[in-house]
């Protein structure tokens, strides 16, 4: 009947929802390494591990691979003792910006996504 034909629909549902919900307890571990200048930033969770070297200040190219696949050009800087990074590719007004207060390591990531809708 109906609801046998809908099944897999409903299975496929709770499977993306416990997906979901176990990301959210995968804390991801974020490990940044310093050598005057130059970083590298690596982020291993059990999904999956990303990580980028820079030097502040050079831009530098920068591909995404895992995450969202994209290829970009990178520029890392200081402001006010925080990391900043302006990313530019085929989405507009991406970055970071990275800091840390006490034992406290903060992540602000900027994404700009704009949507187009036709009206009938």
């Amino acid at each position: 009947g109906e609801f046998s034909a809908a099944f897999p629909c409903i299975m496929a549902a709770l499977w993306y929802f416990v997906l979901r919900k176990m990301a959210k307890l995968m804390k991801p571990q974020k490990v940044i390494q310093q050598n005057g200048d130059v970083f590298t930033i690596r982020t291993i969770s059990s999904l999956r591990n990303y990580a980028i070297e820079f030097t502040v200040g050079k831009e530098f190219d920068e591909e995404t691979k895992g995450v969202d696949n994209q290829k970009l050009k990178s520029l890392v800087t200081w402001d006010n003792g925080r990391l900043v990074c302006v990313q530019i590719g085929e989405k507009k007004n991406r970055g970071w910006v990275h800091w840390l207060e006490g034992d406290d390591l903060h992540l602000i990531q900027r994404q700009t996504a704009t949507k187009h809708t036709k009206q009938k």
